[in-house]
């Protein structure tokens, strides 16, 4: 909520760098499976086998990602499945990502 509000008032510091998708999406999946499995639920995931990079600040993206899982663990059944999901939306030229759950 914090940087929330930084942004908000434009003092929020964004360090973009090129990021190589498919890498960064796997290790960060695979950090956030010991917390999944220790709350009883199911990790799934829909990535494609290739991604074009992305200009992004990777320490946001991380605290986005984890923060939504983390949501997802809190507001879904015990065994209940999350999804991570990533796609190119070619119509924007973006990747989007995706966190999906039953709760």
């Amino acid at each position: 909520m914090l940087d929330l509000a930084k942004g908000e008032v434009g003092i929020l510091t964004v360090n973009r760098k090129l990021i190589k998708t498919l890498p960064y999406i796997t290790n960060l999946i695979n950090d956030l499976k010991p917390m999944v499995k220790m709350r009883n639920r199911n990790l799934l995931t829909n990535i494609p086998d290739s991604l074009p990079n992305i200009c992004a600040d990777e320490q946001r993206l991380t605290q986005i990602i984890s923060n939504l899982v983390d949501n997802s663990i809190k507001y879904s059944t015990e065994k209940a499945a999350i999804t991570i999901s990533v796609r190119q939306d070619t119509n924007l030229d973006n990747i989007l990502f995706q966190v999906t759950d039953t709760g």
